[in-house]
């Protein structure tokens, strides 16, 4: 595996961890809380997505990297 895919990887099961234990740790009744866990795991991932989009959008506008 190249080295972008593993650490997609591991953010992946990090990100697992941490929306499941605030779910869990949320929500009294476990069952509601593996229903939750899909929609807030997306929701997760969808915000980290758009803050990586902002920082190559400010990446691009305003450095310079090649020179």
């Amino acid at each position: 595996m190249s080295e972008l895919a593993t650490s997609i990887a591991l953010f992946l099961v990090v990100a697992l961890a941490i929306v499941a234990l605030s779910t869990f740790y949320v929500e009294p009744d476990d069952s509601r809380a593996l229903r939750m866990l899909g929609p807030r795991y997306l929701k997760f991932l969808l915000w980290c997505a758009g803050i990586v989009g902002v920082m190559l959008l400010v990446q691009k506008l305003f450095l310079d990297l090649n020179g």
